[in-house]
């Protein structure tokens, strides 16, 4: 699934980043340099599509994978110092790093704040087993639809 495939792809990047060697055999200092300054300017934009895909999903069977995801990118940005709550918090509130906007956050539904203490609870250290990520997910999914209270995802902090 695509989503596995983003979590393979975040676990790489916390690994080479961190200083685990992910090099090939013959492979000069600049490709290796070159690797991880394509890795730096990738995390974003897949931290961003992840965000996207916490609000827009309805699909309880995509809660679980997505939770592994985002449980990668918390281990990702550790390793390297990525802003991983800004970047989620500005991909829901202003659609940074996206095409097109997160239509899924219904009017009012939730706050600026909301969306931070989200972030924040995605993004903190220790991280949440990836379970508990998947039911912040599903809570925040349903609150930014409407469908659930906004309230409940700060128990999550």
């Amino acid at each position: 699934s695509a989503l596995g495939f983003i979590e393979a792809v975040w676990s790489s990047y916390g690994e080479f980043c961190g200083g685990v060697s992910t090099t090939h055999a013959g492979e000069s200092s600049d490709v290796v340099e070159h690797r991880k300054g394509e890795m730096r300017r990738l995390a974003p934009v897949l931290a961003a599509r992840l965000a996207a895909a916490a609000v827009e999903t309805t699909t309880p069977q995509l809660l679980e994978p997505l939770a592994h995801a985002l449980w990668a990118a918390n281990q990702a940005q550790q390793a390297m110092g990525l802003p991983l709550a800004d970047v989620l918090a500005g991909a829901i509130l202003r659609g940074e790093g996206l095409e097109y906007p997160i239509t899924a956050v219904r009017a009012g539904a939730v706050t600026a704040e909301d969306v931070k203490a989200f972030a924040q609870a995605v993004a903190r250290v220790p991280a949440h087993p990836a379970l508990r990520l998947a039911e912040l997910v599903n809570v925040f999914g349903r609150a930014c639809r409407g469908q659930g209270p906004a309230s409940t995802i700060a128990d999550f902090a």
